[in-house]
């Protein structure tokens, strides 16, 4: 339970950070660090962490994603192929997302990096900046996660 409740968490924390890129992206408040001092003058950041992924790792994961139809479980061909051959509703009920095609997944790439590089630019040199390699297995990041925030 310790270990779900540890995803839960980073779940959350990644989904506070790409909430707060986002806001800086709409409001287009990322062309000058001014704006951000301005912005965030009523808040205190104890950090912020960025996730780093290559494109080619985003798109094996994203091309590689089976999602089970009877209980939503999540597989990868390239990454679960053992879990995939003893998964309990069969291989028939694993099915793919229309939009997990190569091109979506590199424009989309493309834009997030594009709009959020101007934001990761300005706070990168920030004590309370935290780099962390995306790539690794979920335990690996959730470890660096936890030694960044105490937990």
């Amino acid at each position: 339970m310790k270990n779900i409740s540890k995803i839960i968490s980073t779940f959350f924390l990644i989904f506070s950070i790409l909430l707060l890129c986002y806001v800086f992206y709409r409001s287009e408040i990322y062309s000058s660090g001014t704006k951000h001092d301005e912005y965030l003058r009523y808040y205190i950041i104890s950090f912020i962490l960025f996730l780093n992924v290559s494109r080619d790792v985003i798109e094996k994961r994203i091309m590689g994603r089976l999602t089970c139809e009877k209980c939503n479980k999540t597989f990868n061909e390239y990454f679960n192929k053992v879990e995939i051959d003893l998964h309990e509703c069969g291989k028939n009920h694993l099915k793919k997302r229309k939009d997990d095609n190569k091109e979506t997944i590199i424009r989309r790439y493309d834009t997030y990096m594009k709009k959020t590089k101007p934001v990761l630019d300005f706070y990168s040199s920030k004590s309370y900046f935290h780099e962390i390699d995306g790539s690794q297995k979920i335990e690996v990041i959730t470890g660096k996660i936890d030694q960044i925030i105490n937990v």
